[in-house]
């Protein structure tokens, strides 16, 4: 451990000395021996699935409900208490952009993929362009594996996650699907309703660039529970793996707890006893929900169990998220999908707190446990962990990196620069500042003011606990023209837009919003002809599978 943090104050003060580059650096440790490649630390990125904010025990600030939740996670508890609590990690407001930023450092609306997420059938996908997280880890002597899901799209098998970094990938490639039959209907559906294209979507790509010759569909696995098959499979990875020669980088991109509701009996019955007044949950959906929220807290044991049985348990980088907020407001029938982002503002795909900020947290070698209250963005871990394996961002000219590393302030290292600033874009509403056909709306975090303009999307707006009760009419659906500003300091919850007593302060932040959108490339969907649905990706052209088409 001692080596380590040698090794960090090193790099600082080489990057700060005369002549130094980034890329220089990174170059300099692609040419690293084989002793020191050993002192790299393994990466366990867990990426959760809709979490809400108030869904497992991890006290994410003053604000959180971790001591007061019905979820019960005792593994993710467990592993909290090693841990660095990230308190303001932000994240986009839903799937696929959110995604695509932590595996390219960069916010998605650089390349277009900020609006809704990648639907099956869409002819496009993240740009095969925008270099990658596990391509520059494999640079730098990892090994790559992706277990759950992809969802950045997969038109052509050069899209796929084996094309794109990884040395393996066993999962989803869309973004959501049947937890037990591993079909899902997507693309057509969003173009007319009554064509529901239906397909299995399970691969298991044993290699670099495993394509129609390699990739396998895995029907033999139809009527098993997805979370199980995924923590089998990270714990066979980490068992099979040999850590004396290279140090390991796996992204265990969880199914859950997306939609659909589907969990095995045994995981809800804890949560229907009355008798169990400390368990029991009444509400049938939430109690559901609870059963899948104990899913996936097992799924994060197994792999914390695997690493310890390994022996290699110390000696990683474990980082958990959640994707986005959970998805409060989604009614199918009359049941909703039972997740809670109190006390925070607002649910997935909303600008507002519950839809982006997500429960964080990092546990590392010589890292002490703890909180860290900076702001940060999910775009930053891609600085951060290579920053953690010894390297920078490499200089990409014509793809310049929103990441910011953190990792030297959780060292206590305070060389390097802190977050003043986040932002997301989206172009699904038309402001006034901007002229056609520049459509948008979007949102600027800083440490004391948020600022939101267009439309939040539409919410619950705040959800109590326990046992909620929502209907579909309380769904409210605001306006933020010219804009709606928070004071988060005093109003981490959003419930009072000063934006009339402020209007310097919300000036001030549209102009750097301006500046961002300088930048700002239209997203595919629905802006560009040819990007939607196709029909050459119809599952029953191959056998009723999801495969990649053109």
């Amino acid at each position: 451990q001692r080596n380590n943090s040698l090794w960090t104050a090193f790099l600082f003060v080489l990057a700060v000395a005369p002549g130094f580059s980034a890329e220089k650096q990174f170059a300099r440790s692609l040419s690293l021996g084989r002793d020191e490649k050993s002192r790299k630390p393994n990466i366990v990125l867990i990426l959760a699935d809709d979490l809400g904010f108030a869904d497992a025990q991890v006290c994410a600030g003053a604000l959180s409900l971790c001591n007061t939740t019905d979820m019960r996670t005792p593994q993710i508890k467990e592993l909290v208490s090693e841990s660095v609590v990230l308190e303001r990690m932000y994240v986009a407001p839903v799937c696929s952009p959110s995604r695509a930023q932590i595996m390219t450092g960069r916010y998605a609306f650089r390349y277009g993929l900020q609006n809704l997420v990648v639907q099956l059938g869409f002819n496009y996908a993240l740009n095969t362009n925008e270099t990658l997280l596990p391509e520059d880890l494999r640079k730098l002597g990892y090994a790559t594996h992706l277990v759950g899901k992809w969802h950045l799209g997969y038109t052509r098998w050069e899209e796929a996650p084996t094309f794109r970094g990884f040395d393996s990938f066993f999962g989803l490639y869309s973004g959501e699907q049947a937890y037990f039959s591993k079909e899902t209907t997507e693309g057509q559906p969003y173009v007319t309703s009554d064509v529901p294209f239906r397909g299995f979507d399970f691969r298991d790509d044993v290699r670099p660039n495993c394509g129609a010759d390699c990739s396998k569909v895995r029907k033999d696995l139809t009527g098993i529970y997805n979370p199980p098959l995924f923590t089998q499979r990270g714990s066979d990875i980490i068992q099979s793996h040999d850590f004396e020669e290279s140090p390991l980088f796996m992204y265990f991109a969880m199914q859950s707890v997306h939609s659909p509701q589907e969990v095995p009996e045994s995981y809800v019955k804890p949560f229907a006893d009355p008798s169990r007044p400390d368990m029991y949950i009444k509400d049938a959906d939430r109690r559901k929900y609870a059963g899948m929220v104990s899913a996936m807290d097992e799924s994060v044991g197994g792999v914390i169990d695997a690493l310890k049985a390994k022996g290699v348990y110390e000696d990683t980088v474990i980082v958990f998220l959640s994707d986005n907020g959970g998805e409060t407001s989604t009614f199918v029938g009359d049941s909703y999908i039972g997740q809670n982002n109190s006390p925070l503002r607002g649910d997935k795909a909303t600008l507002y707190e519950g839809g982006m900020r997500s429960l964080s947290f990092i546990k590392a070698p010589g890292l002490a446990a703890g909180k860290y209250g900076g702001l940060l963005s999910e775009v930053d871990l891609y600085a951060t962990l290579l920053e953690a394996a010894g390297a920078s961002m490499p200089e990409r000219p014509g793809f310049p990196s929103d990441s910011i590393s953190f990792w030297g302030h959780l060292q206590g290292f305070q060389g390097g620069p802190k977050r003043q600033e986040l932002v997301y874009l989206q172009d699904t509403t038309n402001h006034p500042e901007f002229s056609s056909p520049a459509t948008w709306s979007g949102t600027i975090v800083t440490d004391k003011w948020k600022l939101i303009v267009g439309e939040p999307g539409a919410t619950f707006d705040y959800f109590p606990i326990p046992d909620p009760d929502p209907t579909p009419g309380d769904i409210v659906n605001i306006k933020c023209y010219p804009g709606c500003l928070f004071d988060l300091e005093v109003d981490g919850i959003e419930s009072t837009d000063v934006y009339s007593a402020h209007v310097d302060v919300a000036g001030k932040l549209l102009e750097r919003i301006k500046f961002y959108n300088e930048s700002y490339v239209k997203a595919y969907w629905p802006n560009y002809p040819g990007c939607d649905w196709n029909d050459e990706a119809d599952p029953r052209h191959f056998s009723g599978v999801w495969t990649p088409y053109r």
